[in-house]
């Protein structure tokens, strides 16, 4: 009975321990398994689009070549939206970049430089795609963005000042005026001295000339009507005031005006007539004579005339209307400088012909002495001063140094 129960247990033991499991179920599981294998593999190996591609048939080699492309396609798709996107929000500039790495990027540049305006406009073209991941493709999209919008706005400044740069240098040689005249260059930066003689009879031919655009020098008479006003008007406008002092002519038949130097007059006559007609112009540097051959011919009428001169501090200066004057010869006597017209009168015949043929003349002798004083009159202001004026320009470009008397190198000692 005990073995009989013994045997009974231990064959219940081994029907419980026994697991029948269907062969077609275990087939089932084992395809599943495959299937879901090789679903997580194709997934991670061609995850793109997300298509799986036939690949039957292909070797390892094609296998990567496909997926580098499909890799780019996607870059391609991306990278120009980010190069874009960064440039609109850093620049805010007009440049369109379409691909990523560009061979040769062409650049116009429209430059305006009267306005300094400069638009520069980038066109990128696409370059063939390379195999990288996406992390290196944003990166150079990046730096190479940068490094271009640089160069390029290098490129367009330096093309700007260039070109600035050419406007300035073709401004400055065309800059000098054409020669009209043809006047002769000055001779070691010869000295022009213009002295207008006459002033005191009118306040509006005087400002014809205190308005030429160099200094002059300004010799007016005395006991006129506009003398004391003319005088001020000429030292406010910063030229230099002259006595004009009326001595008398060879010819006695010729009136030399009021205040004249006469032959009858004693030496302290002729010092007291001087120092009134001095004190008649304030700020008065110097003095000349009007008419006055028979008196600057006359030594001992020339003696009294200098010394006056000097008692008030003044230079005289000899308009030589005679080759008799004694002026050179009293002067060093008296062991002071003088000073002397040496250049021709530029309005004896008031015509536009005169002034040119006489102002030539004046050039040479500047050019030859290294200073001319010549003399004109304030009576020519209806002609005179334009034409000055015009010829200012190029004796100006030529060298010309425009002086009053006492300021030049005309100075005899």
């Amino acid at each position: 009975m005990a073995s009989a129960k013994k045997s009974k247990k231990k064959k219940s033991k081994i029907q419980k321990g026994k697991m029948m499991v269907p062969a077609d179920k275990i087939i089932i599981f084992c395809l599943v398994v495959i299937i879901v294998c090789v679903a997580m593999l194709f997934v991670l190996t061609y995850r793109t689009d997300g298509k799986i591609d036939e690949i039957a048939g292909t070797t390892p080699e094609t296998s990567t070549e496909l997926i580098a492309e499909k890799t780019e396609q996607k870059q391609d798709k991306k990278e120009p939206q980010v190069t874009e996107i960064k440039e609109k929000n850093t620049e805010k500039k007009e440049t369109k970049t379409e691909s990523v790495k560009t061979p040769e990027p062409k650049v116009d540049v429209k430059v305006t430089v009267n306005n300094t305006k400069t638009e520069t406009k980038t066109e990128t073209p696409k370059s063939e795609p390379t195999a990288t991941p996406k992390t290196t493709a944003k990166t150079e999209t990046k730096t190479e963005s940068k490094t271009e919008t640089k160069t390029q706005s290098t490129s367009t400044a330096s093309k700007t000042e260039t070109k600035k740069t050419e406007t300035v240098s073709e401004t400055k040689t065309t800059a000098p005026a054409v020669q009209k005249f043809n006047f002769p260059k000055a001779v070691n930066n010869a000295q022009l001295v213009f002295l207008f003689d006459d002033g005191g009879q009118s306040l509006a031919n005087l400002q014809e000339f205190l308005t030429l655009p160099f200094p002059i020098t300004v010799a007016v008479l005395p006991d006129l009507k506009y003398t004391t006003e003319s005088a001020k008007k000429i030292v406010a406008s910063g030229n230099e005031l002259m006595l004009h002092q009326p001595m008398q002519a060879m010819n006695e038949s010729v009136n030399p005006g009021p205040g004249a130097i006469k032959p009858e007059m004693s030496y302290s006559e002729v010092v007291d007539t001087v120092k009134r007609n001095l004190a008649q112009l304030p700020g008065v540097k110097g003095m000349n004579n009007h008419e006055g051959s028979l008196i600057t011919s006359d030594e001992l009428k020339m003696q009294a005339v200098l010394d006056a001169a000097d008692q008030k501090n003044v230079f005289f200066l000899d308009s030589r209307t005679t080759v008799d004057t004694k002026v050179p010869s009293v002067s060093m006597s008296m062991g002071r400088g003088w000073y002397e017209r040496n250049g021709m009168f530029l309005d004896n015949k008031k015509t536009r012909e005169e002034f040119m043929t006489q102002l030539r003349k004046n050039l040479d002798i500047a050019n030859k002495t290294g200073c001319v004083i010549m003399i004109a009159h304030i009576w020519s202001a209806d002609y005179l001063p334009a034409l000055i004026r015009e010829v200012y320009p190029e004796l100006k470009a030529q060298g010309y140094v425009f002086k009053t008397v006492s300021t030049s190198k005309g100075k005899k000692e």
